[in-house]
């Protein structure tokens, strides 16, 4: 089944990746990865990776096969709303983009600190149907933000940017094969924007994709996945300063294309790999997240499947760099009693200073039902904390996608996902608001 998962996002001042209804863990371009556009028609996904999300071939949202971006799913034709990425300007200032999978169509909310409002998305002319997986709003600008996912136009799947003015949105095609989608976006300002991908598709396998914004036009980049594998896709993005920016996702490689973890550099002219430093207990790995606060202080985070034929459950890990060399943090101490932990979202207002979220207790083999909770941690620089998440309700599935901190003396931060009943195909958006000490989740609405 073609798929679109979660996402988004990073401080990048724009935004927290990385399902729907179905909500589970997933690998692969999980915004934006391997898929064929012919099965464009039958998809859905989305990018609880903002995602941040993306695409993929879809496999049943297994971990360790290619279930879209940030690993949540949704089921066709079901009433599957969710929410892929946030970004916010201050506490009483957000927008968040995602999906209603009951009728291919996208959604938008804006957030005044006191509730959810949903706005119209214009389409290209001749689409019939859209998602959004990223968002990213400049901070320095009053109302200005770039939102990115993939539109379908007839039979054909095509990567989409659209802009918001603070009234209405205006759609863009940017360069790209068919086939292609993007599934995280960075931006320092109306005129300094970065989004990543996946470029069409390739027997089932897509290639990565870059773009630049200069506030008029879209150009697309050159990025090379590592030599000796077989594609992969770019889940999100995060830019310090226009000659820094990192972009996460996934690779596929060896003999049986197994999923690894991708980092790519921009120096703003050109993209170049770099060495991550995947868990040894994995044999199937993705980075969904990034976020950097400065160029010598990133965090990315991801998750994997012990084994894609047995029920063998998951890990949830993150990566720091220190300006130099990547290196895996340690774990997050859950609860006693946790089982298979996702994270598909992260953002750092400030060096040594992190929000991560996802879900935990998710059951493999599912079968395309809501299963998991919505979870969270924070990150001091060495150490972990989890934090409790409660998702009002009895029986209540749910798991966040993407998240948002904004800097400043006062704790803010801003979570979306979706929830739903247990065992269910039926899902709504689903929003948190970290203040530093504890959660408070509302659910925004369709």
């Amino acid at each position: 089944m073609f798929t679109l998962l979660l996402s988004r996002r990073s401080p990048r001042t724009g935004r927290g990746r990385q399902a729907g209804a179905g909500f589970r863990p997933g690998q692969g371009l999980r915004r934006g990865a391997c898929a064929a556009a012919a099965a464009v028609v039958a998809v859905t996904t989305l990018g609880l990776t903002g995602t941040g999300a993306a695409i993929a071939a879809g496999t049943g949202g297994q971990p360790g096969h290619s279930t879209g971006q940030t690993g949540l799913v949704a089921g066709v034709g079901l009433q599957a709303d969710q929410l892929n990425d946030v970004a916010c300007r201050s506490a009483r200032d957000c927008l968040a983009v995602g999906a209603d999978y009951h009728t291919f169509t996208p959604l938008a909310e804006t957030w005044n600190g006191t509730r959810w409002r949903a706005v119209r998305v214009k389409l290209p002319s001749g689409a019939s149907h859209a998602q959004l997986v990223g968002v990213a709003c400049p901070a320095a600008t009053r109302t200005y933000c770039v939102a990115v996912g993939v539109v379908f136009k007839g039979g054909t799947v095509e990567a989409l940017a659209e802009t918001w003015n603070g009234r209405a949105w205006t759609p863009v095609l940017p360069p790209a094969p068919a086939g292609s989608q993007l599934g995280g976006v960075s931006c320092l300002s109306p005129n300094s924007c970065v989004a990543v991908g996946v470029a069409g598709a390739d027997h089932s396998i897509g290639g990565l994709l870059a773009e630049t914004w200069n506030g008029s036009r879209w150009t697309r980049g050159t990025i090379f996945a590592p030599a000796r594998t077989h594609g992969g896709f770019l889940n999100d993005v995060s830019c310090a300063t226009a000659r820094f920016c990192v972009a996460t996702g996934a690779i596929f490689a060896g003999r049986n294309a197994a999923e690894a973890p991708l980092i790519e550099g921009w120096n703003g002219r050109h993209w170049a790999v770099m060495k991550p430093a995947a868990p040894k207990t994995s044999i199937a790995t993705g980075l969904y997240a990034v976020s950097c606060p400065s160029p010598d202080s990133c965090l990315t985070v991801g998750s994997g499947g012990q084994d894609i034929s047995v029920d063998a459950g998951s890990i949830g890990y993150a990566e720091a760099w220190n300006g130099h060399t990547w290196a895996l943090t340690r774990p997050v101490p859950w609860p006693k009693g946790t089982t298979n932990p996702w994270l598909y979202g992260v953002s750092c207002p400030a060096v040594r200073h992190c929000v991560a979220v996802g879900l935990v207790d998710w059951v493999p083999y599912s079968n395309q039902a809501l299963t998991g909770r919505a979870a969270a941690a924070t990150w001091n620089g060495k150490t972990w904390t989890a934090t409790t998440v409660a998702v009002p309700g009895t029986r209540q599935a749910s798991g966040f996608a993407a998240v948002t901190c904004r800097p400043g003396k006062t704790a803010f931060c801003a979570a979306v996902g979706n929830v739903g009943p247990w065992f269910s195909s039926v899902s709504s958006t689903l929003s948190g608001f970290w203040n530093g000490k504890s959660w408070k989740v509302i659910l925004p609405g369709p």
